[in-house]
C-alpha cells in the first residue's frame, strides 16, 4: 500500500514565473521519502542514519514533468516501492496539485533507485530486516 503526504509549496520554491523550479521537485520527492519513514517506517530516517550508520543514497533517477507546480495549493505526493532487492529499492513518486480548482492533476512522476549503504564507507550493505519489511509494505501492486 502506498503512502501519501501533502507537501506545502513555499515562496522560496518558485521562480519569477511562480512555477516550482524543477530541482525543487526532486527535493519534494526526498521530503516525501523522509516523511514516509517518519510516519510509517520503523523509525524516522534521520534517526536511522545516525543510529545505524546507514543511508539510502540515490543511484539512478528518472523524472517526467507533465504540468507546472505553482505557488498555491500543496502538492500531494504518493510514494510506493518496487524491486526491493538485497541492497537496493526503487521508489516511485507521483505529485499532484489542484492549483485552486479542486481538481488534482498529475504534475510530475519520478522513479528513484536507492542503495542501502554504510555511511562511513559508502559501500552497499544488505537492507536490514525491519526496513525491508517496511519497504515491501509500500510495494506497488502488480
Amino acid at each position: 500500500m502506498h503512502f501519501s503526504v501533502q507537501i506545502p509549496i513555499r515562496f522560496g520554491d518558485v521562480d519569477a514565473a511562480g512555477i516550482v523550479y524543477y530541482p525543487r521537485l526532486l527535493h519534494i520527492c526526498h521530503q516525501a521519502f523522509e516523511e514516509c519513514f517518519q510516519q510509517r517506517g520503523p523509525m524516522p530516517y534521520h534517526r536511522w542514519t545516525r543510529d545505524q550508520g546507514l543511508g539510502f543514497p540515490t543511484r539512478d533517477l528518472e523524472a517526467e514533468f507533465t504540468a507546472p507546480v505553482i505557488y498555491s495549493d500543496p502538492v500531494q505526493v504518493d510514494v510506493a516501492t518496487s524491486d526491493v532487492g538485497r541492497s537496493s529499492v526503487c521508489f516511485h513518486f507521483v505529485g499532484q496539485q489542484s492549483q485552486g480548482d479542486g481538481d488534482p492533476k498529475v504534475c510530475f512522476e519520478a522513479s528513484v533507485t536507492k542503495v542501502c549503504c554504510s555511511i562511513e564507507g559508502m559501500t552497499p550493505v544488505e537492507i536490514p530486516a525491519d526496513i525491508r519489511e517496511f519497504l515491501i509494505s509500500l510495494e506497488v501492486s502488480r
